[in-house]
């Protein structure tokens, strides 16, 4: 039941002003354009549906939506309180970052392709973090992305057993090497539509998107209904075993033992993960189980992540250039973070570690138990009922993504900042009693943020010194 205010209580005041209406401006065609921008972005048609290759329907609608929704986004960028933002900040400090990792390298027309690809990533943030103005639009918002990662999942089964009659080729086109040929595919695991044309892609969508969809199955307010999210559930189930990637099987793992741990209590939440995750591994004894550094594509890897090592040290400031990675070691990393170093330098490595790692942190804050008078300590109360229901899957849902950047790159695809806008959001707007105290951008916190990135590298470089083999 979800917990009431009584007279003696005050809900926290929301940080968007309020119009002469006295209602907050609800900007519902520009939550609907976002939402068929998304739709787009996921699925894209236009690259496999014959006539429309050549028509760039994506940024045709994200542009329509940014007309419609400039006054949204340009409302929430003169709040009060932009300071207590970092998140956001930080996501925005990621657009010069990228035009000057290549500024810095003296190649101009990357820098402004890049600059204009990062542009097009910050606009679809502000854009969420602009439209979606409370519980009950996030919590439809997890709803229609589970639909969109169950229909990409179901054009890659259709794929992977040929079934595609209806395009050109029988199946969704594949990416192109430097040499305008289709890449080498394995046949034996499964290929996604657009920005997923990774097997490995495509889990982590799966993954993230199946703890949401745990959330609405569990929703009891829906009732019976609630069990039609059984059919994307076994959907996305046989999509993510057909794409054998052990990295989803640690980010899976992960999720679920976020929403354990929340629901059952820091100690029987882990107790019960420690059951249950090799019954899960056993159940999966197959590519994605096997764990083990030494294997082929663990140990090529670390490899990577040596050389992004070296890249960081030999550019620390700006980095080698945005999607400039894979011309130094042939490759992109396979690990979110490194590549941000490698390729941003400090000047963007530093703000997008940061944004992930507030985002975890202000999560694990606001479901932190704290003193609320006599009694145990406990979590802050949630004052509305949406915020309180699809809190945990939120939180959860991060984690399982978090942990996939772990071992994919996956910095320049729009859906990864789809994840960070859905616990900025929580943090910023999720009424609370006592109020969860917002995280500050600072000096001091640029400080922090500084000396946490220095840590982690050295991490990354003690792992790759214990598992590196030449």
């Amino acid at each position: 039941m979800s917990p009431t205010l009584r007279p003696t209580q005050s809900a926290p005041q929301p940080l968007r002003p309020t119009p002469p209406g006295g209602q907050i401006a609800p900007y519902g065609l520009g939550f609907a354009l976002f939402l068929l921008v998304n739709l787009v972005l996921f699925t894209r048609p236009t690259d496999y549906l014959p006539g429309l290759n050549s028509f760039e329907l994506y940024q045709y609608l994200i542009l329509t939506c940014l007309l419609v929704s400039f006054p949204a986004i340009l409302q929430y960028l003169q709040e009060p309180g932009l300071e207590q933002r970092p998140i956001d900040l930080f996501v925005m400090l990621l657009l010069p970052a990228a035009f000057m990792s290549h500024v810095a390298q003296a190649q101009l027309d990357q820098a402004a392709a890049e600059g204009f690809a990062m542009f097009k990533i910050v606009i679809y943030y502000l854009l969420f973090v602009s439209l979606v103005i409370n519980g009950a639009r996030l919590r439809s918002f997890t709803g229609w992305l589970v639909l969109f990662a169950t229909l990409v999942a179901l054009l890659g089964i259709l794929d992977f057993h040929s079934l595609l009659t209806f395009l050109p080729k029988g199946k969704l086109p594949r990416l192109k090497n430097e040499l305008g040929m289709e890449t080498e595919e394995d046949t034996t695991r499964m290929y996604g539509p657009g920005i997923f044309q990774d097997p490995n892609d495509i889990a982590a969508l799966i993954c993230s998107a199946s703890i949401l969809l745990l959330g609405r199955l569990f929703d009891k307010r829906s009732g019976p209904v609630r069990f039609l999210w059984l059919v994307p559930m076994i959907v996305l189930a046989y999509g993510f075993y057909l794409s054998q990637s052990r990295g989803g099987m640690l980010a899976v793992v992960a999720g679920l033992g976020v929403l354990f741990v929340l629901r059952f209590g820091i100690q029987r939440g882990l107790l019960v993960s420690m059951i249950l995750a090799p019954l899960v591994l056993g159940f999966l004894a197959m590519r994605q189980a096997d764990l083990s550094s030494h294997h082929d594509s663990g140990q090529t890897r670390v490899q990577l992540w040596n050389e992004g090592l070296v890249m960081f040290r030999a550019n620390p400031v700006f980095g080698v250039g945005v999607n400039e990675y894979k011309a130094h070691a042939r490759q992109v990393a396979h690990n979110s973070y490194l590549h941000a170093f490698g390729e941003m330098g400090t000047f963007g490595g530093i703000p997008f570690f940061a944004a992930f790692y507030l985002a975890l942190e202000g999560m694990i804050r606001l479901y932190s138990p704290t003193p609320q008078g006599p009694g145990r300590p406990r979590p802050p109360t949630m004052l509305d009922e949406n915020y309180e229901q699809v809190g945990p899957y939120v939180f959860a849902a991060l984690v399982t993504y978090m942990v996939s950047m772990f071992t994919l790159t996956l910095n320049y695809l729009v859906p990864t900042y789809a994840f960070l806008a859905m616990a900025s959001l929580m943090l910023r707007r999720a009424p609370t009693q006592p109020r969860l105290v917002p995280t500050v951008f600072s000096p001091n916190l640029l400080v922090r943020m500084a000396i946490l990135s220095v840590l982690y590298l050295a991490f990354m470089f003690v792992v790759v010194r214990a598992l590196f083999r030449a």
